[in-house]
């Protein structure tokens, strides 16, 4: 009898007692693991939240800009109006000259070379206006410099104004590709 109640035994501490420890040992594995990821939450719930709040940032400056970005057909056509509001502000000898796109993924930076001679005053004005203006337009780069050539008219000399200068500046027009464009836009 003794050898049966030892035969059962046995039989218990590696049928039912050893798997038992066995799974306790796992189940000890898997609340540390869980206790590890819970501690890790904290900092990936703050890193998605300061995601978040970038994405809403980038999407309150597109909204907020979007209708100042023409479509691609009217950007082709950008030379010509900055030509004609050039003269309309009275600067003379005006050339713009498209230079190579910027490719951005939801936007694209269309700049151009721009030369004009004129008053100062009238630059600025002009300059301002481009920036102003209900287009996304930046002027990158501005190089002034003061006209102080004379001219020969008959048998007198006239020298241009002192404040007459020539300009050469690179201006981008932003453009919105694709889904972001609003066709409501009354740009010009």
């Amino acid at each position: 009898m003794l050898l049966a109640l030892g035969g059962l035994c046995a039989a218990f501490v590696f049928g039912v007692h050893r798997p038992s420890l066995e799974r306790q040992r796992q189940l000890q594995a898997e609340i540390e693991a869980a206790n590890e990821q819970a501690q890790s939450l904290p900092l990936r719930l703050a890193e998605l939240t300061q995601l978040g709040r970038d994405v809403d940032e980038r999407l309150a400056y597109i909204d907020a800009n979007t209708g100042r970005l023409p479509a691609a057909d009217l950007a082709r056509s950008m030379p010509h109006h900055i030509a004609a509001m050039a003269e309309r502000l009275h600067l003379a000898d005006v050339r713009v000259q498209p230079l190579d796109r910027v490719e951005g993924q939801t936007f694209e930076r269309r700049p151009f070379s721009l030369t004009f001679r004129g008053e100062a005053a009238d630059a600025i004005v002009f300059l301002a206006e481009l920036e102003r203006g209900h287009l996304q337009i930046a002027v990158d780069r501005l190089s002034l410099t003061p006209e102080r050539a004379a001219a020969t008219l008959g048998s007198r000399t006239a020298t241009r104004s002192p404040q007459e200068v020539s300009a050469t500046a690179v201006v981008s027009l932003t453009v919105a590709r694709g889904e972001f464009w609003d066709d409501t836009s009354d740009a010009l």
